[in-house]
């Protein structure tokens, strides 16, 4: 059953790819960078991309999607990369994270690689592939693929780096269940407002779910 539901959004812009840097740097001898570049579709992969820079995928039970992504080390060490997918949400019309959920659908994704190398400069590009179960619900799912970069030698970091460092690039992923039909999206507008919050005039818009999820 869908549930209908009403909620009152604040309308922003979002940069969905964030670097998240974990550590503080005692000096300029060692840094981590990573860059994430969503790479242009190829024959049998999915094309949307979000208005936020986030990955779409509309796939039916029991098919794959996959999308092709490239990792850039901007740092001047050697980092160890990891790719995990972790759970997904908007709040207040904003891309949202929390690293103590799990996401429904981690273990329907497969990368080509998910822990490498980069050296410094290097770039590696990877597949992401989403295998939909037969049994799968009708419905939209919220994901989120972080790409993770640590030093590749931490003992040889100790003079560059206060402590043990890392950063994190967070990419919002929705990956529908079903046709476009079956898991159409679409909201009533029932009323705007202006509020000055804090010192600054924020346009508010009250909507209502009337889509299919």
């Amino acid at each position: 059953m869908v549930k209908k539901l009403s909620s009152l959004i604040f309308v922003s812009l979002i940069s969905s790819l964030i670097l998240l840097p974990t550590a503080s740097q005692a000096a300029s001898k060692g840094s981590l960078g990573l860059g994430v570049d969503v790479l242009p579709s190829k024959v049998g992969e999915e094309s949307i991309i979000g208005a936020d820079g986030s990955l779409w995928f509309l796939v039916l039970p029991g098919k794959s999607g996959k999308r092709s992504i490239r990792v850039n080390s901007v740092a001047n060490v050697a980092m160890k990369i990891s790719i995990n997918i972790g759970f997904g949400s908007y709040r207040d019309g904003e891309a949202a994270y929390d690293d103590s959920k799990k996401s429904d659908v981690a273990s329907w994704a497969k990368f080509s690689e998910s822990n490498f190398s980069l050296s410094p400069g290097e770039s590696k590009v990877i597949t992401l592939t989403f295998n939909v179960p037969t049994d799968a619900a009708i419905k939209a799912n919220l994901a989120t693929m972080f790409v993770v970069g640590t030093a590749l030698n931490q003992e040889a970091s100790k003079a560059a780096f206060s402590v043990n460092g890392a950063a994190r690039v967070a990419v919002p992923i929705f990956l529908g269940v079903g046709t476009a039909e079956q898991i159409a999206i679409n909201f009533k507008i029932l009323g705007t407002s202006i509020r000055n919050v804090e010192g600054k005039r924020l346009a508010y818009i009250r909507i209502q779910n009337t889509g299919k999820t």
